[in-house]
């Protein structure tokens, strides 16, 4: 955890006991207990329809309540120590989370600001480095390290699902590091740089936050993409 992180989150731990101690020591624990089961049962019903058909809906919709419930205590426990700035903090708090970066250089992206691109281009050209060390240190000087090899018999099936990309990414570094010739140290390459490109067109905001959080050739994505679950392309 960077410095970044460990300040966020001690900041937003902060002010959420603070609005859990200011609740119950302002409101009564019933109508605190009323709060919770209104609100939670409206948050549940709200995640209800954008829940997949082909999972279980117990789980996603207990934590929606739960989750809802516990904000609507830390908020009205704030609105009573802050007041309007409440509305402030539940702004700037998600705007600013580590997690929130990845998403941000996304747009930035998109929408053509140079600064957000280059943040993403450093990192893709961070990992393509990464690879070519890799090749490389067979021994090849590096004048004569291949050229990649076209790329018109590489492809990533669309059945893939993001949680087989990243077992494949995982993979692949393994496969590079057991390779035993220039050609098949070059095919891995080319296979790892198409996981990549795949997983940034399904989740970039998830894949850049992976970039940013100092992502290792032989690293894990999974927990970035929406907490590793199994999505469909």
């Amino acid at each position: 955890m960077n410095p970044y992180e460990r300040v966020w989150t001690l900041t937003a731990g902060a002010a959420c006991g603070a609005g859990f101690v200011a609740a119950f020591m302002t409101f009564p624990p019933l109508l605190l207990a009323q709060l919770f089961v209104a609100v939670g049962l409206l948050g549940a019903l709200v995640v209800l329809p954008w829940l997949p058909r082909t999972v279980s809906w117990a789980k996603p919709l207990a934590l929606a309540g739960v989750l809802s419930g516990l904000l609507t205590w830390v908020c009205v426990g704030l609105a009573q120590v802050v007041g309007a700035a409440t509305v402030v903090l539940l702004v700037v708090l998600p705007a600013t989370a580590p997690a929130t970066a990845g998403a941000w250089s996304f747009l930035g992206r998109r929408l053509g600001w140079h600064c957000a691109g280059r943040h993403a281009d450093g990192a893709v050209e961070a990992a393509s480095l990464d690879h070519q060390v890799l090749v490389g240190a067979a021994g090849d000087p590096p004048a004569q390290w291949p050229v990649p090899l076209p790329d018109e018999d590489l492809d990533v099936p669309d059945l893939m699902t993001d949680l087989d990309l990243c077992h494949a990414w995982r993979s692949s570094f393994v496969a590079l590091q057991r390779a035993g010739s220039v050609e098949s140290r070059v095919r891995v390459v080319t296979m790892r740089a198409l996981y990549l490109d795949e997983l940034e067109r399904r989740a970039g905001p998830a894949l850049l936050a992976w970039f940013g959080s100092g992502a290792r050739a032989a690293g894990d994505p999974t927990r970035f993409l929406f907490g590793g679950t199994v999505r469909e392309p």
